[in-house]
């Protein structure tokens, strides 16, 4: 999947990758797998937002834990957090903008929301439960 950069991945060359896109593109999934490649630790953004139950954090908790994240020797943070993204775009050794039709992404969100109803997404923080949208 990912032969284009594998030799680069594979060289230890990247310790910090930034994957940004709309809901649905393959952010986590794209994560998943470079994080397979190179043993590197995934960051969701989502993680921050919400506190179980879907209880939205205050926006300077989640910009504060998301930079001190950031402030770590490595990741791949995937996620849109607007706030912070010229921070972490600085600290990247890389960043992927993942630019999926909306219509493609439209049916991926629809089938993960059926795929996890009732369940805890991986992606997501803990006791947040997806629903069908």
């Amino acid at each position: 999947m990912l032969d284009f950069n594998k030799k680069v991945i594979m060289e230890n060359t990247l310790h910090r990758i930034m994957i940004i896109g709309g809901s649905g593109s393959g952010k986590t999934s794209l994560a998943r797998e470079i994080s397979r490649i190179t043993k590197l630790p995934i960051v969701h953004i989502d993680w921050f937002y919400y506190d179980p139950g879907w209880q939205l954090r205050k926006h300077d908790l989640v910009h504060q834990d998301v930079i001190q994240v950031a402030n770590q020797p490595e990741w791949i943070m995937e996620g849109n957090h607007t706030k912070s993204m010229e921070y972490r775009a600085s600290l990247a050794d890389m960043i992927i903008f993942l630019d999926i039709a909306t219509s493609i992404r439209l049916v991926r969100t629809i089938r993960r929301s059926l795929q996890y109803r009732g369940l805890n997404r991986p992606d997501m923080a803990d006791g947040c439960k997806d629903v069908l949208i």
